[in-house]
């Protein structure tokens, strides 16, 4: 039997779970004095606005059909987040999978400064380890950005977990369990 392989990104230096915890943790930090609101729910798009309108980073919001494949794209060493349309509308609204992607757009931003030149999520089957994988990465840092837990009244159950975080359900569930294990 063949090992399962993963669709996930390209291969980057590696990093760990609590290095990128820590990093999503102090990137909370900055967000919350930033918005000046230390709220559970983070509104990560706004953030991101406000680095646009200050001119630290190029936030454009792209018709679908530029981005057919993706999301979003980010290019870390130019600084520069693509939104489709559909996506930046429904984080708008705080859709909790379209908050998931600003959120993770922003850890390619934080985390991969300095290595590979476009990230989008890919089709193409990786064999590297996890803790290698650039979409891995980022997915661990927009799970620890949007689910605190130091509120603790919200890590009660998953549904109180998504409702007050702005997680979907299936996030909710596994960042409880990474909590678990802390």
């Amino acid at each position: 039997m063949r090992p399962r392989q993963r669709i996930l990104g390209n291969k980057v230096a590696p990093l760990l779970s609590e290095s990128i915890m820590n990093k999503a943790f102090e990137a909370r930090s900055l967000i919350q004095r930033v918005l000046q609101n230390n709220a559970p729910y983070l509104d990560p798009l706004h953030f991101l606005e406000k680095l646009h309108d200050a001119e630290l980073i190029f936030l454009e919001v792209v018709e679908n059909d530029e981005l057919p494949n993706e999301y979003a794209i980010t290019i870390p060493s130019q600084r520069i987040i693509k939104l489709r349309s559909d996506t930046y509308s429904s984080a708008f609204k705080g859709e909790p999978r379209s908050r998931f992607t600003v959120a993770h757009e922003l850890g390619h931003l934080l985390l991969h400064a300095n290595t590979v030149p476009q990230f989008a999520f890919s089709q193409a089957p990786s064999n590297h380890p996890y803790t290698e994988d650039v979409e891995w990465q980022a997915n661990e840092f927009a799970g620890w950005l949007l689910v605190d837990p130091s509120y603790k009244d919200l890590l009660k159950t998953p549904r109180a977990c998504s409702i007050g975080f702005g997680v979907s359900l299936d996030t909710a569930r596994h960042m409880l369990e990474k909590i678990k294990r802390l």
